[in-house]
């Protein structure tokens, strides 16, 4: 029964589950979609001296829980930025750019959550 279920699976089971991480991927996104029905969003800054060096868009859930999601920016102690980049529940996706000290871009690197 379970050789006839898994058959067109990408991966083949040990013991009787075994899951791609883009599947699994898949149910923890649903998941958190259906606990983002108690959940909020929160911008958090970090600061040192002072000075704002990094601020993340994220999740609350009432279990205190905290994810990344959206807008995450972090800048040099003077104010240059250092990276620029966007969380996808908990997982860096999409463009994240470097600066060096000067705040020039040096690297851009495409990410994909699960891959």
């Amino acid at each position: 029964m379970w050789a006839s279920m898994w058959r067109n699976w990408p991966c083949k089971p040990v013991g009787r589950f075994q899951f791609s991480l883009r599947q699994l991927g898949i149910v923890v996104a649903v998941l958190c979609a259906l606990m983002c029905a108690t959940c909020s969003r929160d911008v958090v800054e970090e600061r040192f001296n002072g000075n704002l060096i990094s601020r993340a868009d994220v999740l609350r859930f009432p279990c205190d829980i905290v994810l990344y999601h959206g807008r995450y920016e972090r800048w040099y102690c003077d104010g240059a930025r250092m990276i620029a980049g966007s969380y996808l529940l908990g997982t860096r996706a999409g463009v994240w750019t470097y600066y060096d000290e000067s705040g020039r871009a040096v690297a851009e690197v495409m990410l994909w959550p699960n891959d």
